[in-house]
């Protein structure tokens, strides 16, 4: 049974992926902040927390997660921590390199999930760990997508911040999370140290917003989409293929959300 650890295992894309590996039959070890007051975390690990192989262990004390001698696999999911405004703490991003320094020579494989917007970060880091392989990822959705996101502020209805938060999300592409974890073995084949994902479908951000946000609202996020993050070359990105369609996957993500309000009701 191949052990895998997961540093952000109760945020959003760190989440699935857990879900995911157990029910592949993998031992996970999931690191992350515990807030047993969040409903969100209380919910997550009802649903994972009773799984013989999934073990739980916080951000302080990540140290004892594996031992030198151990085959692991470390996931870092930066991508939930630079998206999640709660868990964006300089000690918190301190915490998760210690962990991507003592993975390098350690650990079977580390890979480091990014935003394809903090490229540059996710650069420094991988010079940290010459070993790791790093995944820069575009807007992920689906359900448990944090409400610093745009799609989920949408949903919510928090009109108030959402330019705010548009302005700091990449506008010109989005995955929807069962795809991106379908095709994530195919992508951890790759003879490549850094890898940059796309969609195969075209325009899916602007796609999946139509769904949930206003008129002004899309107008002023495609203004985004033409000034933001220019730099960062897609052209040879790896294709995720396109398996759920934005309307599909916004209406699963906004059914979601519906039914853990629902639950909050009836708590």
């Amino acid at each position: 049974m191949q052990k895998h650890i997961i540093v952000g295992n109760f945020q959003f894309v760190g989440f699935h992926l857990c879900k995911k590996l157990l029910e592949q039959g993998n031992e996970v070890i999931g690191i992350d902040l515990r807030n047993e007051g969040n409903p969100s975390f209380e919910d997550k690990y009802l649903e994972i927390g009773r799984n013989a192989n999934f073990s739980f262990l916080t951000l302080e004390e990540w140290d004892a997660a594996w031992n030198e001698d151990e085959d692991v696999v470390v996931y870092i999911s930066y991508y939930d921590m630079y998206k999640t405004a709660a868990s964006r703490s300089e000690h918190t991003i301190a915490l998760l390199n210690s962990i991507n320094k003592k993975s390098e020579g350690t650990a079977k494989d580390t890979i480091l999930l990014g935003p394809i917007e903090r490229k540059e970060e996710m650069d420094i880091l991988q010079l940290q760990n010459e070993s790791c392989k790093t995944i820069l990822l575009p807007t992920v959705y689906g359900a448990w997508q944090p409400e610093d996101m745009a799609f989920q502020a949408g949903i919510q209805g928090n009109a108030a911040n959402l330019n705010d938060i548009i302005r700091n999300e990449y506008c010109r592409d989005a995955i929807y999370i069962d795809d991106l974890l379908e095709e994530l073995p195919s992508i951890l084949t790759l003879e490549l140290k850094e890898i940059i994902l796309a969609s195969s479908g075209e325009d899916q951000w602007a796609q999946c917003a139509k769904e949930v946000l206003t008129a002004e609202q899309l107008e002023f996020s495609q203004k985004q989409g033409t000034e933001h993050n220019l730099e960062v070359e897609v052209e040879n990105s790896h294709k995720v293929p396109l398996k759920t369609s934005p309307e599909a996957g916004i209406a699963k993500q906004t059914e979601h959300y519906r039914k853990t309000q629902q639950l909050l009701g009836w708590k």
